[in-house]
């Protein structure tokens, strides 16, 4: 169904997209994953709607997600995974991730790359690359291990594990895992 853009929702959720539309007295609302149709619902409001294809997209990623014990990413997927990234992030995220890959074995400062994405803490760029991470794994159908440090693990996707500088004035630097330092630079 195809609704004029003045009555609609449109939601990017993960890998789906949420499209809300009013017809008559209800909200019909249908869910896709890379512009296959998945689902419909009708809801009394919008915010129903959106809730329930959330739900739907959340099971159909659970379901078809292969989990860390069974599978490990092949270069191929993360080059695929990365290529569908381009299309999705913000520009500055994309410009982050793409400077980090240009430097040398993908080791790059946590402050040079907070410059480099504008953002104002070195927490939001934590965040970004968490975000950036779970795209991946939802393009990739990946659920990641549960890591022992109380580390996102969905981090572990994109990045090494971080080792604390010696002195406190350094910045920490942040390595892409060598997969994805090679798929984004192949």
């Amino acid at each position: 169904m195809h609704y004029p853009s003045s009555h609609h929702y449109h939601e990017h959720y993960r890998s789906y997209d949420l499209i809300i539309g009013m017809d008559h007295d209800s909200y019909v609302g249908e869910l896709f994953r890379q512009g296959t149709h998945l689902a419909y619902c009708l809801a009394s409001d919008k915010d129903s709607a959106a809730q329930y294809l959330r739900m739907l997209a959340e099971r159909d990623l659970q379901a078809n997600s292969r989990h860390h014990s069974t599978f490990s990413p092949s270069p191929d997927e993360y080059r695929a995974s990365l290529q569908q990234l381009k299309g999705v992030l913000p520009e500055p995220w994309l410009a982050m991730l793409l400077y980090h890959a240009a430097q040398v074995d993908g080791r790059a400062s946590l402050t040079d790359l907070q410059a480099i994405s504008k953002q104002a803490s070195q927490t939001s760029v934590s965040l970004i690359y968490a975000a950036i991470s779970r795209h991946m794994c939802d393009f990739m159908h990946f659920i990641p291990m549960q890591s022992d440090d109380g580390r996102d693990p969905y981090l572990n996707i994109l990045l090494c594990p971080q080792q604390t500088p010696k002195n406190a004035a350094d910045s920490i630097m942040l390595t892409l895992r060598p997969e994805v330092y090679l798929a984004l630079n192949s």
